[in-house]
């Protein structure tokens, strides 16, 4: 994500259970001003998460941050990402859509984030 003079570089890998309405995601990535590297983002979020009409309702549980490598404080992540990433009872609704036989787009709202590719 860029704007202006600043870019935050993430990878975000989820892994869902249909069973238990329970997730783990793990984000790590890195925030730049002006092309230097301000701080690093590394911390797994668990999750519950339900299904309301045709979006899932992700609900933070617990947030485990990697003391050895993330920088950036919770302060300055609020600024950069939704509460669902900072802190515990933050809330993310996620929108999956079908695209033909090729993946999955994953929306907030209207805002597409990104593309799950089907390989087989």
């Amino acid at each position: 994500m860029s704007h202006k003079d600043t870019q935050l570089n993430l990878l975000i890998d989820f892994l869902s259970s249909q069973d238990n309405g329970m997730g783990i995601l793990t984000v790590s990535g890195t925030y730049f001003e002006n092309d230097k590297k301000i701080g690093v983002i590394r911390r797994l979020v668990k999750y519950d998460w339900v299904l309301l009409n045709s979006s899932y309702r992700l609900s933070t549980t617990e947030i485990r941050k990697s003391s050895r490598d993330e920088t950036l404080s919770d302060e300055d992540l609020e600024l950069l990402l939704p509460g669902f990433f900072t802190h515990i009872g933050g809330k993310f609704d996620l929108t999956i859509a079908t695209v033909d036989n090729a993946g999955y787009v994953f929306s907030a709202g209207v805002r597409p984030l990104f593309f799950c590719e089907v390989t087989n």
